[in-house]
């Protein structure tokens, strides 16, 4: 079994994607369903997944957990919360009365877009942080390498929380080896309440060439820090078409997990995910 812990979908009339670049917006400027997901990843053996939130409305996550109630291929999914001086145990007490939320797995806050890389170490943070871990949820972080040492103090004071790092944390595979992001991300590796998502590689640099001949080194170092129980696949799809199709990001990552044992591999691609997650599987899989 294969799961893909990171994904997303969109209809542009009902939530525009603000974040999306001219550029971006040639490949992936038009909507995307879970049936669109579907087709592009079951060829590549990956037949559920984790839905993540784009945008900063509560709307969103709601609609999610409708999609994801009425679809058995979606296990969970990623919604958001409005951090700030209201209390966002309220504002998760509100969601977790919708139907469907059963499939909230997760929270996520789009720190990569904050300004100050000392937000996630402080009050605000904290208070969505223990608020996420009271309900049983873990916390998705979006950082990129300046929010990494804030993270660090925020994971290691919450260790009640389980907290996920989207996207290896965003290094510039163009100029960071291996080593110097593995040496850069040790301090969040170091908390046990922290994973790893090798999602959103395929924009990672300017040529997936590179990522791809950088890639071997980056799970390696992964490995170290935090093994493959504390390691998941997430695509990022469809944001990673702008660097690369479905089935060459997952042939670019099965071919480094292939050293590992087959215990290990099935922790990548599924186990961690369903337990850092708390997926609740199909019975048929079971």
């Amino acid at each position: 079994m294969r799961i893909d812990a990171h994904h997303h979908v969109w209809t542009l009339s009902e939530h525009p994607q603000t974040w999306m670049t001219p550029d971006q917006a040639e490949t992936i400027g038009r909507d995307f369903s879970l049936a669109d997901w579907s087709e592009a990843a079951t060829p590549s053996g990956l037949t559920h997944s984790v839905i993540v939130q784009t945008v900063e409305d509560a709307n969103e996550t709601l609609e999610l957990l409708t999609l994801a109630r009425q679809s058995p291929a979606a296990l969970g999914v990623v919604g958001w919360v409005k951090a700030g001086p209201d209390d966002p145990g309220q504002q998760l007490a509100r969601i977790l009365d919708h139907p469907g939320s059963e499939k909230l797995v997760s929270v996520r806050d789009l720190t990569e877009y904050r300004s100050d890389p000392e937000w996630l170490a402080g009050d605000e943070a904290g208070r969505l942080f223990k608020a996420a871990g009271n309900a049983g949820l873990a916390v998705d972080l979006l950082i990129r390498p300046e929010h990494q040492a804030a993270a660090a103090r925020a994971v290691a004071k919450t260790p009640e929380t389980r907290f996920i790092v989207n996207h290896l944390g965003k290094p510039d595979m163009d100029h960071t080896g291996a080593a110097d992001w593995g040496e850069s991300m040790a301090a969040i590796s170091g908390s046990p309440n922290a994973a790893i998502k090798l999602s959103g590689m395929a924009t990672l640099a300017r040529d997936f060439k590179t990522v791809r001949g950088r890639l071997p080194e980056y799970v390696d170092e992964c490995l170290r820090l935090f093994g493959p129980d504390r390691m998941m696949f997430g695509s990022d799809w469809p944001v990673s078409l702008t660097g690369a199709s479905y089935a060459d990001l997952v042939t670019a990552v099965t071919a480094p997990l292939e050293s590992l044992s087959a215990a290990e591999q099935e922790s990548v691609w599924a186990g961690t995910a369903c337990h850092w997650y708390g997926l609740e599987l199909p019975k048929e899989i079971k």
